[in-house]
């Protein structure tokens, strides 16, 4: 976290100031950021909220411009990479955690094999693609409001990854759903802002795509993380935000003919992928 934030601050990252660290006795003290995160306005004035997003995603697009262009050996984010094996490291995670842990489902070895198969599809893909400075989790609750601005927390897990990845946690987050037209609106407005910052044309729907296989591969890594703090901590709180997450991948899977196979894949493993409502077999 310090490496972090000494780099993002040199950038003129809107990060919290480091007061006092003590490394030895692990004391760090913080500029205070405030109570209000960008959830709490976008639940209490809906109606200023595409402005919010934009400010938001004027974030984003710093870190895949300045911050990506000065990328350092330094920076504990230059050798940590989104590649297959992390991808699908956070796959099996969802697996162990959500579908055998939190649906309590017990998976023969060919349906392990055949849902692992296509999720590696989709992790080979979003490998493939260009790397730039993402903040790993990038959603409504670690933004936080400072009078006009917004401030960046909880970026110590910072890596190189798809340009899609900070997009897809903001605009298919599990804690604030945008309505589908205010989604569009915002894709819209960050693909004519990376074209201004990097003068040339981003092709929409190849774009597109890349956006929808990643907001399925981050939604599912959240299920993972929600069952998880669930079965393994307690902490029940978590339930409630695993059916509008379902129901990001629900409308995802079924849109898109070239995730089908992925579709019917995930189908047969989690029962809620069919239907509007979750099935499960947890006990609180």
């Amino acid at each position: 976290f310090n490496r972090m934030q000494k780099f993002l601050e040199h950038l003129d990252m809107p990060v919290p100031e480091i007061l006092y660290y003590d490394a030895k006795r692990g004391l760090i003290f913080l500029e205070d950021g405030g109570n209000t995160h960008l959830e709490d306005l976008a639940r209490k004035s809906p109606q200023n909220i595409i402005a919010w997003y934009q400010k938001a995603i004027e974030l984003i697009v710093a870190m895949q411009t300045r911050v990506t262009k000065n990328m350092r050996p330094f920076c504990p984010a230059y050798s940590l990479n989104f590649d297959v094996e992390k991808l699908m490291w956070e796959m099996d995670f969802m697996i162990k955690h959500y579908i055998r842990g939190f649906l309590n489902l017990q998976l023969s070895q060919n349906e392990e094999s055949e849902i692992r198969t296509a999720l590696l599809e989709l992790c080979k893909t979003l490998a493939d693609e260009e790397r730039v400075f993402v903040h790993r989790d990038f959603h409504s609750r670690n933004l936080m409001v400072q009078k006009e601005n917004l401030m960046l927390i909880d970026f110590q897990d910072a890596r190189m990854g798809p340009r899609q990845y900070d997009l897809a946690s903001l605009l298919k987050d599990s804690y604030v759903i945008l309505e589908n037209e205010t989604r569009y609106e915002l894709l819209d407005y960050y693909i004519q802002r990376m074209e201004q910052e990097e003068n040339r044309h981003i092709p929409r729907a190849d774009f597109i795509k890349i956006f929808d296989w990643m907001s399925v591969q981050r939604n599912l890594k959240a299920i993972g993380t929600f069952a998880f703090q669930c079965t393994e901590h307690k902490k029940d709180r978590y339930v409630q935000y695993i059916e509008p997450t379902l129901q990001y991948i629900r409308d995802t899977i079924h849109s898109r003919t070239d995730l089908k196979p992925l579709c019917q894949a995930l189908q047969q493993v989690i029962p809620g992928l069919n239907s509007g409502t979750e099935s499960r077999s947890h006990q609180s």
